[in-house]
């Protein structure tokens, strides 16, 4: 286990679990996605400092970030508190994009993004490959992880157009020494392909659905 990625939750009382994407449409339209970002950033990051505490050390703490957080100007400062009040060192912590967010950044936001690296967070383009991605965009930027679109992991095993654009990304990443992360797998199959390709980082349910605070840490253990 290298990482785990904070995941946001709301079991809504009389709708259930509202998915995730509802629940970031709706606080950016209420006024209030930079107030539960900061919330989510303090929590995240005080659990990954509970887990240090208590021994699991080497372990990632990935935080998807909305594009108006990046906008307020406000997220540098929010993740260097976060990290300070719990102890948190350099490489701990991982924050997020889109790849469209990161497609359209200009020079205000790309100048937060390299403050971020500067405090010691990571950044990740999440969902890369099935958008208007463009690998010369990786050549030009300050990332340390792409992470792949389920869309392009989810059929590697058999499509040939997936693993020809996945090898073509791992390769340009390699050179480059940006880490690769392939999202949604769920089979020993995909994982072969794309271990053959030479992706060797997975996320999905091969390995764990979605754990509360407790299990993750037993399972971190195991």
């Amino acid at each position: 286990v290298f990482g785990v990625e904070a995941l946001l939750r709301w079991p809504h009382e009389i709708y259930g679990r509202i998915s995730p994407p509802v629940i970031i449409k709706i606080a950016e339209e209420a006024g209030i996605i930079n107030d539960l970002g900061k919330w989510i950033i303090a929590r995240a990051c005080r659990q990954l400092g509970v887990w240090k505490q208590a021994g699991l050390d080497n372990v990632r703490m990935s935080i998807n970030v909305s594009v108006l957080q990046v906008q307020s100007g406000w997220l540098a400062d929010d993740i260097h508190k976060a990290m300070q009040a719990n102890k948190l060192l350099p490489g701990d912590v991982e924050v997020e994009i889109t790849e469209d967010m990161a497609l359209n950044l200009n020079a205000r936001t790309t100048a937060i993004l390299e403050r971020i690296r500067e405090i010691g967070a990571r950044i990740a383009i999440d969902d890369f490959g099935t958008g208007h991605s463009s690998l010369q965009y990786i050549k030009t930027s300050a990332i340390d992880t792409l992470k792949i679109d389920r869309l392009l992991s989810h059929d590697v095993a058999e499509d040939k157009g997936s693993q020809e654009i996945i090898a073509s990304i791992v390769s340009l990443c390699s050179s480059m020494n940006i880490e690769v992360t392939a999202e949604y797998v769920e089979t020993e199959a995909q994982r072969r392909k794309l271990e053959q390709l030479g992706c060797n980082q997975y996320q999905g349910y091969l390995y764990s659905p979605a754990l509360a605070p407790t299990e993750a840490e037993n399972y971190i253990r195991r």
